[in-house]
């Protein structure tokens, strides 16, 4: 049993808003939010300044009420997609669920440690703020594939580049992070079809 209450001296103080209609979905997309992720965080004082602003439009009761609280609706979210996505979607595009940014953070951070032959999901995960099941489910149905999968196709052609050097077998396993180079051997021949010296031979023949 867990019991949760607020700060006696800074409270929790809540607002909500309802609202409907065909833009809702592209504006809650817009700053993130989506069906995996209900919560984001508030980001920034014109936020704030925007929301109550819709609350005194309606406190007012005068016969524009709705349409000033729209406009001011409008301004929130503008202010609250700026704040969690500030470089936005590209011109054109259609903004991108928090899910694909996810995956796409979650991508980035295997490529940055794809060498190390220690790197694990569940650090991945940890590092990232999510729980290793849910990191590889999102992931996964934003890829395609799962993070292992992925780390291990970036691995191999990182592998593939670096057999075109004169480095040993073992010194590419190491480069790429196995610690195993019979493992990593036999991982390049699942993703290939060759072995790594198979690989080599046909780099340095030109075939």
């Amino acid at each position: 049993m867990y019991a949760y209450e607020s700060d006696k001296e800074r409270p929790w103080r809540y607002r909500w808003i309802a609202f409907q209609g065909p833009e809702a979905e592209r504006w809650l997309a817009a700053a993130g939010v989506d069906a995996l992720h209900p919560i984001v965080r508030g980001g920034s004082e014109d936020t704030l300044r925007a929301i109550r602003a819709v609350d005194g439009a309606f406190a007012k009761k005068s016969w524009t009420a709705d349409w000033e609280a729209e406009g001011w609706l409008r301004l929130a979210f503008a202010a609250w997609a700026k704040a969690n996505r500030p470089a936005g979607p590209a011109a054109g595009a259609e903004p991108r669920s928090l899910a694909a940014v996810e995956a796409d953070r979650a991508a980035r951070w295997l490529q940055a440690q794809q060498s190390d032959p220690s790197v694990t999901i569940a650090r991945m995960a940890a590092e990232l703020g999510y729980h290793r099941t849910h990191l590889t489910k999102l992931f996964k149905r934003e890829t395609g594939m799962t993070p292992v999968a992925y780390l291990q196709q970036l691995r191999i052609e990182r592998a593939g580049s670096l057999l075109a050097e004169p480095l040993s077998v073992e010194e590419v396993a190491l480069s790429v992070g196995y610690s195993d180079p019979l493992y990593f051997s036999k991982s390049f021949k699942k993703l290939t079809g060759q072995t790594p010296s198979a690989y080599r031979r046909q780099v340095r023949s030109g075939v």
